[in-house]
């Protein structure tokens, strides 16, 4: 699983990009792809969810949203695939407050699958 970056979800949805057609066919194959197991191979970190409404309502950028479109985008990620992002939360924290993190990992992973 990985995160997608804050820039990538400005240039899907920033339709005067010169980046938007490949970010957004990007973005939307791998919203639409799954692993073996039918999950989701990506997550959206809320923090690069507010990032992006940041950014894509800024009028510097070429085309930028409404406020309210920009919530509708993030509703739309968020009803879809923010659940992969609560489990990488997890992960993240139990693997920064342990010393041995290491075998702690092995042990979590083990409990997820």
């Amino acid at each position: 699983m990985f995160a997608i970056d804050t820039n990538l979800l400005v240039y899907a949805h920033n339709t005067d990009s010169e980046f938007h057609e490949q970010s957004a066919a990007f973005v939307t194959q791998m919203i639409n792809e799954r692993d073996q197991k039918g999950r989701y191979t990506i997550c959206l970190p809320t923090q690069v969810l507010s990032e992006f409404v940041h950014v894509i309502t800024w009028q510097r950028v070429e085309k930028p949203l409404s406020i309210t479109e920009a919530i509708r985008v993030i509703q739309d990620y968020i009803e879809r695939i923010i659940s992969n992002c609560v489990r990488l939360f997890f992960i993240q924290v139990f693997l920064f407050n342990t010393v041995d993190s290491f075998y702690n990992l092995l042990f979590f992973m083990k409990l997820w699958n």
